[in-house]
Formats: structure tokens, sequence, C-alpha cells
């Protein structure tokens, strides 16, 4: 049995992958069908090319299996019925993982175009060195990044209604209190008939310290006030920082 992580930018799937990763025998190969994913090692095939070409998306899938137990990938890449055809496939497990604060998605891929930065552990220095001088963001961007996730989750939700699916929400697996942290990893060993990992990886990965948000950094926005103002909802979320001792918060 394969596993396939599906998700859309900035909703905490590369954490994940590293979670996944700490199983024996377990390994994600990450984002096949990126377009830059040639260029990222030696050997790596052009595999969204070659989809578009009109190569099979099965025969595809069964050759990055070939040497791959996992795939995590984004779900606009895969267009039409692509993503429908990949989750229905019979040799794998199918998880989800979203974002329901829209507003902190959006602001959390912008930033990451703005600066750069990706992941806090591809950081060179201080991760508030980052964010030191940031330019203010278009408010009608940013709404826009928020509709354009919104119908990315919609679209998932659609391609995989009648499957058996593991879904998880990333404000639970990432942002919630410690236990309800555990319980979520707890659930994805269960989905995958795999043990606990006891792993300190594990520990890492769901702690503040991977999270890129806080006062020091993109609290450093320029127009961060007003893009709350505009755009705050209960119903697509807030921007709040601050909050614990450490002065991090979890979120964006």
């Amino acid at each position: 049995m394969k596993v396939v992580l599906v998700a859309h930018p900035r909703s905490g799937s590369n954490s994940l992958v590293e979670i996944l990763e700490t199983q024996p025998g377990l390994a994600i190969v990450n984002e096949p069908f990126n377009e830059n994913y040639a260029t990222w090692g030696e050997g790596n095939s052009d595999y969204l090319g070659r989809l578009r070409a009109g190569e099979s998306l099965d025969e595809l899938v069964d050759e990055v299996f070939s040497a791959a137990s996992g795939v995590k990938e984004l779900s606009y890449r895969l267009e039409g019925d692509l993503l429908h055809r990949l989750a229905s496939r019979p040799d794998v497990r199918v998880i989800t993982l979203r974002r329901r604060n829209l507003l902190q998605t959006a602001l959390s891929q912008l930033l990451a175009e703005q600066t750069g930065l990706w992941k806090t552990w591809d950081a060179t220095g201080p991760l508030e060195d980052t964010y030191r001088d940031l330019e203010p963001l278009d408010v009608d961007l940013v709404k826009e990044r928020m509709d354009w996730t919104a119908h990315e989750v919609a679209r998932v939700e659609s391609a995989v209604a009648d499957l058996d699916v593991l879904r998880l929400v990333y404000e639970e697996v990432f942002a919630a209190d410690e236990a309800v942290k555990r319980e979520q990893i707890d659930k994805v060993w269960r989905f995958l008939g795999l043990p606990r990992s006891c792993s300190p990886v594990v520990d890492h990965f769901l702690s503040p310290a991977v999270q890129q948000a806080r006062p020091s950094t993109y609290g450093r926005l320029p127009n961060l006030a007003e893009i709350e103002a505009l755009l705050g909802s209960d119903e697509t979320g807030h921007l709040e920082f601050g909050g614990g001792a450490d002065g991090r918060r979890d979120g964006v």
C-alpha cells in the first residue's frame, strides 16, 4: 500500500511529510508534478511535462512508486479528473490536508513569494532577518488568494467525496493543544496501519519552532492591520499575533 498526501499550498504539508518519513521504509516523493521537479535532483524526470504531453497518469505514478512508498502533491497540479483518478487507485491510502483560516493561508503564500522562504528550516540565518524589510501586500491580491484556496479546498473534497480518505486540518494538526496534535498524528498512523512513531522529529515538526508566523516575522508587514480590517472575518479567519510566552503564535 502506498501513501498519497494531497494538499494546497501553505497547509503544513512539508511538515507532515517530515513526520511521515519518521516511519522506517516510508519515503515520500515531494511534488513530482511540480514544474521544477526535474531541476531538484539528478535523474529527476519531468513528470508534469510528460503528463501534459499525453503520457498516462497511472504509468507515471507507477514509475514514481517504483522507487518510493508515497507521494505528496499540491492539488492544483492535478487538473480536471486527474486528482480523482490518483485518489481512486486501489493501491493507495489518501490523506488530504487543508487550512480553515483562508486569510492566514493567503498571507503565508504571498509572504513566502516575497521573501523566497518557504520553510523555516531553509533559513540561512535568524528567521527574523528574512522579514526585516517587508513590502505591503496588495489587499485585492490577498483576497484573490483566499478565493483561490477556497476553490482548491472544495475541488479536493469533490474529488475524494466518495472515497475512504483521511481528512486532516492544519489548525488541528499544527496549531492546537498538544493533546489534540498527538491525537491527529495517531489518527494518521492508525489510518496507514502503522505503529506510533516515537521519533523526536515528530515533536520538532509539531512544535512552534517550525512556524513562520510570529510578531517578529509576519508582524512586520506594514499593512497587516489594514488587511485584517478589510478581510478578517469569523468565516474566513483573522490575523492574530501574540499569545505564547515564547513570543510565537501557531497559525500562519
